[in-house]
C-alpha cells in the first residue's frame, strides 16, 4: 500500500495493524485430558468460568466463535484459552459419554490426533473504524489479511452500524484460519451479521459476563500482600482498582495491576510496621481519590450553567447508547469562553464522567494546531487520522481551535476542517469537543455546513464573578494542604479587581498565579522563623500581599502569536 493509499483509505491502515499473543500449548493428550479434568474450576478468574459454561454446551469444534463481553481484554483471554484448552474442552466431552455409554470409551479413542492441540500465536487484528460508501474496494481487506500468518485469528473492533461490515466480514470468512474468533460487544449481539454468521457459517456465540470488581479488588489484595506492601492512608483498593481500570478503559486486564504494583512497589521509600508504604506519590496517579469526576466537578466553585449543561447531554449520551433510535445524535460539543474559565479541567472532567457513567473510555487526548495541521499536502489527513485513531472510544479535545479561522494562511486549514468534518462522521465513538474564545464560535460553526450538523451541544463560559474567584481562591489554596488568614482572599480579590479590565485577563488563571506565589512567599516566610512564630499551614494576608508582589515584578512575557481581527484575517499580537 501506498502512502497515498494510506490518506485515501485510513480505516484499511489499521487493518493492517495486528499484535501477537503467545499460546502455550500442551502436546500430551493424556496429560492434557488427565490435567483438565483435575482442574479446579473455583481457581480459574470468572470470565473464564463463563467461558467454560458456554464451551460445555456447544457442539462444534470451537474453532469459530463470536465472543461478546464489554472488555477487549477478557476477550483476547478467552480467545487465548480457546487455543490452548481446546483438547482439555474436547476431552471433558467425552468423558461426559463414558459416564453415559454402558460399554464406556478407551483412553485411545480420545488421545486421537484430532483431540491433540498444535503450536499456534493468537494473532490480533484491529478492524475498527468504518469508511464511507464506496470508499473501500470489495477486497481491500482481503489483500491485506494475506499477510497475517497466523492460523488463529481474534477480529477486534467490528463496530455497531459500520458501513463496511459486510466487506470485513467478507474478508474474515475468505481468510479461513483454523481458528477464527470476533469479539463483540453485547449491544452487538442481536445484529444480522451476527445471526448469519451463527446460522449459515457455524460459529458458536459465547456471552463472556461483566467482571466483577471484587475479583480485581482480590488481585489487586493478594498482589500487595505477597509484595510485602501496604497502602498509605487515604488510599485503598477499590480507589486503586477503579482507577488504573479507567485509565486502560477496555483493554484492562490483571497485568494491569501487577504492572502498577511493582512501579509503585519500586517508588516507595517509606515503610510501616515493617511493610514498604505504597503513597500516593509512588502510584503517580494524581487521580487515584476515593472522589470521582462527578463530585470533583460539583466541587468547583461557579460553573452552575455549565454544570447543568454537561450533565443534560452526559444524560442525552447514556439515553442514546440504550436507545438505538437515538443512534443519530452525535456527542461532539463546542466550549466557548474566554482564558481561564475552566474549558479544559471540564473537558477532562468530562471524560471521567462519561467513562464512569459507562458511556466511553476515559481515553482523553488534547492536541492543538501543531498536532493538526501538516507540513506537506497530505499530512494533515495523516495527522488528523492518528488522533482520531488514538482517541477511540474516548474525547478527543481540540484546544484554542480559533486556528480553524486562519482559512486565508493556505490550504492546510482548509483540509483539517474537511478532515475533521470527514472523521467525526467516520468515528462516531469519538467526542470531539472544540474549545475557543466566544467571538470565535459562530464564525467557527461557519466554515462548513458539517461542523454543525456534527456538533450537538454548545457550552458558553462565562467569565467568573469576583464572589466566585473568591471562592476559586480558597479552593485552591486548601487544594495545596493550607488554609486561607484572615484578610488573605480579600487581598487577592482586590488585585483580580485592579487588573480585570486588562488584555487577556485569565479569570481562574490569574488566582492560580497569586496561589502559586503566595504559597512561595510563605515557605520564605517560614524557613527561618522561630518556631513559635511559624504558622506552616496558613496563608496569611502578609504571604498573599508578597505573592502578589512578586507577580508585579516578574518579567512580562512578550507575548508573540496570532490574534483574530473583525476582517476574517489574523494579525501578530
Amino acid at each position: 500500500m501506498t502512502d497515498r493509499e494510506k490518506i485515501l483509505y485510513p480505516s484499511t491502515e489499521r487493518v493492517a495493524q495486528l499484535r501477537e499473543i503467545e499460546c502455550f500449548t500442551i502436546r500430551d493428550e493424556r496429560g492434557t485430558m488427565r490435567f483438565f479434568n483435575d482442574r479446579d474450576e473455583a481457581l480459574l478468574p470468572p470470565y473464564l468460568r463463563d467461558l467454560r459454561k458456554e464451551a460445555a454446551v456447544s457442539v462444534s469444534s470451537l474453532k469459530k466463535v463470536i465472543i461478546s463481553s464489554s472488555s477487549e481484554a477478557v476477550a483476547e483471554k478467552c480467545a487465548k484459552y480457546l487455543v490452548d484448552n481446546e483438547a482439555w474442552l474436547m476431552a471433558e466431552r467425552e468423558l461426559e459419554k463414558i459416564e453415559s455409554d454402558p460399554y464406556g470409551i478407551y483412553d485411545e479413542d480420545i488421545c486421537e490426533d484430532g483431540y491433540s492441540v498444535c503450536d499456534h500465536s493468537l494473532c490480533c487484528v484491529s478492524m475498527r473504524g468504518s469508511a464511507k460508501a464506496g470508499e473501500i474496494p470489495v477486497n481491500i481487506y482481503s489483500k491485506l489479511l494475506d499477510d497475517i500468518s497466523s492460523d488463529a485469528i481474534l477480529y477486534e473492533g467490528l463496530s455497531k452500524g459500520s458501513v463496511d461490515i459486510d466487506t470485513k466480514i467478507f474478508a474474515i470468512l475468505a481468510k479461513g484460519a483454523e481458528y477464527t474468533f470476533i469479539w463483540i460487544t453485547p449491544d452487538m449481539v442481536g445484529e444480522s451479521w451476527v445471526t448469519d454468521l451463527r446460522m449459515r457459517h457455524g460459529f458458536d456465540l459465547f456471552a463472556i459476563g461483566d467482571v466483577p470488581d471484587t475479583y480485581y479488588d482480590e488481585v489487586l489484595s493478594k498482589l500487595i500482600e505477597d509484595g510485602g506492601f501496604v497502602l498509605d492512608e487515604g488510599l485503598d483498593v477499590r480507589g486503586v482498582v477503579r482507577v488504573v481500570r479507567k485509565l486502560r478503559g477496555g483493554a484492562f486486564a490483571e497485568e494491569d495491576l501487577k504492572w502498577m504494583i511493582g512501579y509503585a512497589g519500586g517508588r516507595c521509600n517509606e515503610t510501616r510496621s515493617g511493610k514498604k508504604l505504597l503513597t500516593r506519590d509512588a502510584f503517580d496517579i494524581a487521580a487515584i481519590s476515593k472522589k470521582n469526576a462527578l463530585s470533583r466537578l460539583e466541587e468547583m466553585p461557579g460553573l452552575s450553567e455549565v454544570k447543568t449543561l454537561v450533565m443534560e447531554q452526559v444524560a442525552l449520551l447514556k439515553e442514546a447508547k440504550r436507545n438505538d433510535k437515538l443512534s443519530d445524535i452525535h456527542s461532539n460539543m463546542l466550549f466557548f469562553g474566554n482564558p481561564g474559565t475552566g474549558k479544559t479541567t471540564c473537558g477532562k472532567l468530562l471524560s471521567e464522567i462519561m467513562a464512569d457513567k459507562g458511556i466511553s473510555n476515559p481515553c482523553f487526548i488534547e492536541a492543538s494546531r501543531a498536532d493538526i495541521i501538516g507540513q506537506f499536502v497530505g499530512s494533515t489527513a495523516q495527522k488528523t487520522a492518528s488522533l482520531f485513531e488514538r482517541a477511540r472510544g474516548g474525547v478527543l479535545f481540540v484546544d484554542e481551535a480559533g486556528f480553524f479561522l486562519n482559512t486565508d494562511s493556505g490550504g492546510f486549514v482548509n483540509e483539517a476542517i474537511k478532515e475533521f468534518v470527514r472523521f467525526m462522521e467516520a468515528y462516531p465513538d469519538v467526542t470531539v469537543i472544540f474549545a475557543m474564545y466566544k467571538s470565535e464560535a459562530d464564525l467557527f460553526l461557519q466554515l462548513d455546513a458539517g461542523l454543525s450538523s456534527r456538533i450537538s451541544a454548545m457550552i458558553e463560559f462565562r467569565d467568573y464573578t469576583d464572589k466566585e474567584l473568591s471562592d476559586i481562591f480558597e479552593y485552591m489554596v486548601r487544594a495545596k494542604g493550607y488554609k486561607s488568614g484572615a484578610g488573605a482572599g480579600e487581598r487577592a480579590i482586590n488585585y483580580i479587581e485592579s487588573i480585570r479590565g486588562e488584555k487577556n485577563f485569565g479569570n481562574a488563571r490569574e488566582v492560580r498565579k497569586i496561589v502559586e506565589s503566595s504559597v512561595i512567599a510563605h515557605a520564605v516566610r517560614i524557613m527561618d522563623a522561630d518556631e513559635k512564630c511559624r504558622d506552616v499551614n496558613t496563608i496569611t494576608f502578609s504571604d498573599v500581599k508578597r505573592g502578589i508582589e512578586r507577580i508585579r515584578h516578574s518579567p512580562k512575557k512578550k507575548e508573540f502569536g496570532f490574534a483574530y481581527t473583525a476582517k476574517n484575517q489574523y494579525s501578530y499580537a
